[in-house]
């Protein structure tokens, strides 16, 4: 039987209803979905730091968020991300991975970075980290001791243990002890 106008407007009006309910569940569930990829890139960003050496107390784990820029003129600049890589810029805009990082040595007084880019005669690229306490990041130098590989000097508060720091106050309170002159 056929459905007269009425009956067709009706029937019209709640498939379009169903449409639209139908559209906003679909929205419903993108949404939903994009969270959970979210909090699923989260747990995997949480593992990852997790199993990572970060020193004693988690120190150096400041230092996995941030990349250090050494400029000391001439020919190259240098760039350390730790926990990530380095690398050596060129003049032009061009960079050389230097090494990946791999991992700590001397306890966690030095930094190791393998696997750089292929130099043509020596390999890969390798690249150690001295590190030293102090206020601030800061890179004091940069050298070449052989052909690839690199060895730099980092000034890190992520350095500082507690017996240097116990040791600096020792220094500070003995040079700020009041003197007694004789007379």
């Amino acid at each position: 039987r056929a459905l007269s106008l009425p009956d067709r407007a009706c029937v019209r009006v709640r498939v379009l209803r169903c449409f639209a309910e139908a559209e906003a569940l679909r929205e419903k569930h993108r949404n939903a979905q994009s969270e959970v990829t979210t909090v699923e890139e989260q747990i995997r960003s949480l593992e990852e730091k997790s199993s990572k050496d970060f020193g004693p107390g988690m120190r150096f784990e400041r230092l996995s968020r941030e990349c250090i820029s050494f400029e000391p003129g001439g020919e190259f600049s240098y760039e350390l991300c730790p926990f990530n890589n380095a690398k050596q810029k060129d003049k032009n805009g061009g960079s050389t991975e230097i090494g990946r990082w791999e991992g700590f040595a001397e306890g966690h007084a030095e930094m190791r970075f393998n696997n750089g880019q292929h130099c043509w005669n020596a390999g890969a690229r390798t690249l150690k980290v001295f590190l030293s306490c102090a206020g601030a990041n800061k890179i004091l130098g940069v050298e070449e001791p052989e052909v690839c590989k690199y060895t730099m000097r980092l000034e890190t508060p992520a350095a500082c243990t507690e017996e240097l720091v116990q040791a600096a106050q020792a220094d500070v309170d003995q040079f700020s002890a009041p003197t007694h002159d004789e007379l």
